[in-house]
């Protein structure tokens, strides 16, 4: 009797474990998913790219493809949010999120690199690959129409820089800075 009771408790012990464990794991995931990614559109955060870019750059040295940057900003955000509310800035920018998803590849990465400001990271693509992507992104994102609380909002524009590891730059941070400079160059020229 002692024997059977003693096994059937270590069954509903190692059952308890067992359902913990999957618990933790559950939870461990969805914590991993809020560190990378942004809350808000569920693009990943600049810390995952960050955390991915050595191994992206990695990865391209050890096959010797390009890897390639498109940087871009949405155009006069501030004045969305000033004249439509927060709410509305961000209905827009989950859009924008779901616009350049159409556009892209299943391996292409794309993150919310600042306020209204995404990078998107395309492995194996050289520049003018990258310039047709961004082209097609900013074409998407133009002709998306947003409706928010049954108005339609004006047209959202974007602004893109782009840069090819490692044509154009070996180093990363030159290369980042590079990409900066193109944004700001096609904000200035409209």
């Amino acid at each position: 009797y002692y024997k059977t009771r003693h096994i059937q408790i270590m069954s509903r012990l190692l059952h308890f474990i067992s359902a913990l464990t999957d618990q933790l794991d559950e939870a461990n995931q969805a914590l991993k998913f809020q560190a990378e990614h942004d809350q808000l559109t569920e693009a990943l955060n600049r810390h995952a790219f960050k955390s991915n870019l050595d191994l992206e750059i990695s990865h391209s040295n050890q096959l010797g493809h390009r890897l390639s940057f498109i940087l871009f900003d949405i155009d006069h955000f501030k004045l969305i949010n000033d004249k439509y509310g927060h709410l509305a800035g961000d209905h827009v920018l989950k859009c924008v999120v779901e616009a350049v998803q159409k556009s892209t590849r299943g391996n292409d990465t794309l993150y919310r690199y600042g306020g209204e400001e995404f990078l998107l990271l395309l492995p194996e693509t050289a520049l003018d690959g990258a310039i047709f992507v961004a082209e097609k992104i900013r074409k998407n994102i133009e002709t998306t129409t947003i409706d928010y609380e049954g108005n339609e909002l004006p047209s959202i524009t974007a602004s893109f820089g782009v840069a090819c590891y490692p044509d154009q730059d070996e180093d990363v941070e030159r290369l980042m800075s590079a990409l900066d400079q193109a944004l700001y160059q096609s904000k200035s020229l409209g």
